[in-house]
């Protein structure tokens, strides 16, 4: 058995347990040992029955002790059997699973894990998980007595049976698992050998294994998607790109109403050495609120229309969007330059006469939404593309608006915090830009995290700053009461702070 083999050579794996196997995303031997655990159970603590609890979850080894009984009650089947370890005796029962009746045998040894209830001095399970210790074919517990693995399953797969196919195809593949990873990487790190760790990563041997092994699972992820970013990147930097000539931006800082702060300066220098290197920008611009990215996009936005091509800003949301329009219509006009909102609301004849207008050039600078990204919008020479708050986005839909021009620069933005050694592991294909300092005379921004038990003094607050003349939003995630949803609405909210 090879790993590239489909999982059908598995015993018990017949069309019907194929095709629901093939609907969790396994294919191949090798597919089905990297469908990890979700979670774990453990069951490797083996209890007495004469000191179980109510309520305990347990495990237990134990005989059949009394001939099963199959009942029919409120329309299900139910089969009951007594078992004993010798120390008390306990009532198994399942549910509509009549062959149970039969699958017990006499002087075999089962392993039984489920939750104990104890009444009228009768101790019950309902329903355990079995598995058959026999002394005569001796074999590994998959189900009980360790630390068992619980996978995510589809209908028709029990944790059971599909412990059971990763066991059998561990089994036949032992020495085929290849260690990809440089020896001399899996010696600085400390890492476990790869196949020690798919095994273990099933069936721990021990705490410290599962750990060794978890370690050695998820360091590989992290290495692959690195080095997998690192090849987009080389890809990415090898593009070709429009040179932007003309970098002179002294008549916007001449408009903007404040001094550039030095990592405004030191960003915009970044960019300018993108634009003029020939090769596609795609820069990440990370700062918080207030930092100032969107005086970086104008000014980015100017250099793109002086050189001739078109500039285009996808917001999240249509407040975002209408805010970047008003901000970036005041002072473009100033240069004569076209700037264009683009979004849901705007109505269908200003639409099409927006989208015209995109085509032929008249507009230097669109502004918008998702209503970007629209197979009918088109661009007579689109250059730069500017994504605000980009992990709203998906890579698609950043992608496709990319796409509707050619050797395009690219620069994406987010208040988001992101540590540096993060930001390198998320977005290891970008170059990457951060504004720490605000601007002078932005005051800084703190965040309190309180529950509803301070809602009286929070709304007491709320009513001084009003008072000031100040003003307050309140983001609510409901504004009507809905039978879909426990969460609070902006309507009672506001009725219970009335007076």
């Amino acid at each position: 058995m090879k790993l590239t083999d489909s999982v059908k050579i598995l015993k018990t794996v017949g069309q019907a347990r194929l095709a629901l196997l093939h609907n969790m995303g396994i294919f191949t031997i090798e597919d089905l040992l990297e469908y990890f655990p979700r979670d774990y159970l453990d069951r490797s603590i083996i209890s007495k029955i004469s000191e179980l609890s109510n309520d305990q979850s347990a495990t237990i080894m134990a005989y059949m002790a009394g001939q099963p009984q199959a009942l029919y009650r409120n329309g299900k089947n139910i089969v009951k059997i007594v078992f004993s370890d010798g120390t008390g005796r306990i009532e198994i029962a399942w549910f509509n699973q009549p062959y149970m009746r039969n699958n017990i045998k006499p002087d075999v040894e089962y392993c039984i894990s489920g939750k104990v209830k104890r009444g009228y001095g009768v101790i019950t399970m309902e329903t355990p998980e079995l598995e058959a210790v026999d002394s005569n074919a001796p074999r590994e517990t998959l189900s009980a007595g360790r630390i068992v693995p619980v996978y995510p399953l589809a209908a028709g797969v029990s944790q059971k049976i599909l412990r059971g196919l990763i066991k059998q195809a561990m089994d036949v593949v032992t020495g085929q698992i290849v260690d990809y990873m440089p020896q001399d990487i899996v010696t600085a790190h400390g890492l476990c050998d790869r196949e020690f760790a798919i095994y273990n990563i099933h069936f721990p041997e021990s705490g410290d294994a599962y750990f060794a092994a978890r370690r050695r699972l998820v360091f590989d992820e992290l290495f692959l998607m690195q080095a997998a970013l690192m090849s987009a990147k080389g890809h990415i930097a090898a593009a070709k790109g429009r040179i932007f000539e003309d970098l002179d931006i002294s008549p916007m800082l001449d408009v903007l109403p404040y001094d550039l702060t030095g990592d405004q300066q030191k960003v915009v220098e970044e960019i300018c050495g993108d634009l003029q290197s020939g090769y596609a920008a795609n820069r990440l611009l990370q700062g918080d609120v207030g930092s100032g990215k969107t005086a970086v996009a104008m000014i980015i936005c100017y250099l793109a229309v002086k050189n001739g091509a078109q500039a285009a800003l996808m917001a999240p949301t249509e407040t975002l969007a209408v805010q970047h329009y008003h901000s970036f219509t005041g002072i473009f006009e100033r240069f004569g330059m076209r700037v264009e909102l683009l979004v849901g609301s705007v109505k269908a004849k200003d639409k099409a006469a927006i989208k015209q207008q995109l085509r032929d050039g008249e507009i230097d600078i669109v502004i918008g939404t998702h209503a970007l990204i629209q197979d009918n919008v088109e661009f007579a020479d689109l250059g730069l593309v500017i994504t605000d708050e980009q992990h709203r986005f998906g890579v698609r839909q950043r992608g496709k608006l990319n796409d509707k021009g050619q050797q395009n620069h690219v620069l994406v933005m987010t208040a988001t915090p992101i540590p540096r050694s993060l930001a390198m592991v998320l977005y290891g294909d970008m170059d990457i830009s951060t504004i720490n300092q605000l601007p002078p005379g932005r005051q800084s921004i703190d965040t309190f995290c309180v529950a509803s038990a301070y809602h009286t003094r929070i709304f007491k607050f709320i009513r001084e700053e009003v008072a000031k003349g100040h003003q307050v939003y309140i983001i609510c995630p409901l504004i009507e009461e809905s039978e879909h949803e426990s969460r609070k609405d902006v309507n009672s909210v506001l009725s219970s702070q009335k007076n």
